[in-house]
């Protein structure tokens, strides 16, 4: 037997020789209760929340504050039920550019095909250059391209050029000092009236001389206009 004073209480007790107790009996019953009421008092202080899916309330630890699921069964369970519910809900979903129906698998896509996604890309490019370069909107284009009937201002032919295998636009024609635009013309009125410098003295010399030359010779390649030029 041994004898030993507690280093709590400092109380002097017996025990076998194989223990070492450094407190009471008195003593380790208190120091057990105080633990096991700071445990509560900080179980009281987590925050619960309650599982999206099934229900379960769940304790939040400090690290964790914003976990949603009990498990991960749980969370991969509530994904794919959403995935199903948007699927369901957009089977009327439309393509942003030609306004096709899509099929509710191609619901969380926003056009219907590759050439339709390249088209808008494309629209979002030429409307960015447009209000860059001539500081007009995309509809302000179009409502001159739909007063022109699609077709050059000039030679009131539609545009036959191409790039990339696609029909490009009519230019936007605009004065380089003023910067004020003109009108929408096709690539070869375009390159013409550069060519001139955008002299119209020149033009008319340009114009006697081709008429003179056509009078004389007589040439039959020269083909009326029915319409003359747009000057809005």
């Amino acid at each position: 037997m041994c004898t030993h004073t507690a280093q709590t209480c400092h109380q002097t007790t017996t025990t076998p020789n194989s223990a070492n107790l450094f407190m009471c009996l008195g003593c380790m019953t208190c120091v057990a209760e105080r633990y096991r009421n700071q445990s509560s008092t900080q179980l009281r202080a987590m925050k619960t929340k309650n599982c999206r899916n099934c229900g379960v309330s769940i304790i939040l630890k400090p690290n964790a504050l914003n976990r949603k699921y009990c498990s991960p069964e749980c969370k991969q369970t509530s994904n794919n039920q959403t995935r199903t519910q948007e699927r369901r809900s957009v089977r009327n979903h439309t393509c942003q550019t030609c306004g096709k129906i899509m099929t509710h698998l191609k619901g969380r896509k926003k056009h219907c095909s590759i050439s339709c996604k390249d088209k808008h890309k494309a629209d979002l490019f030429f409307a960015r250059r447009l209000l860059k370069t001539y500081e007009i909107s995309l509809p302000q284009y179009e409502m001159k391209l739909n007063s022109q009937n699609n077709r050059c201002a000039i030679c009131r032919q539609p545009e036959t050029a191409k790039q990339n295998g696609v029909t490009r636009r009519l230019a936007v024609d605009h004065c380089h000092e003023t910067n004020q635009t003109r009108g929408l013309l096709c690539v070869k009125c375009n390159l013409a009236i550069g060519q001139f410098k955008e002299n119209w003295l020149v033009l008319e010399n340009a114009i006697e001389y081709l008429a003179y030359h056509h009078c004389k010779h007589g040439s039959s390649k020269v083909q009326a206009i029915q319409e003359p030029p747009i000057l809005n």
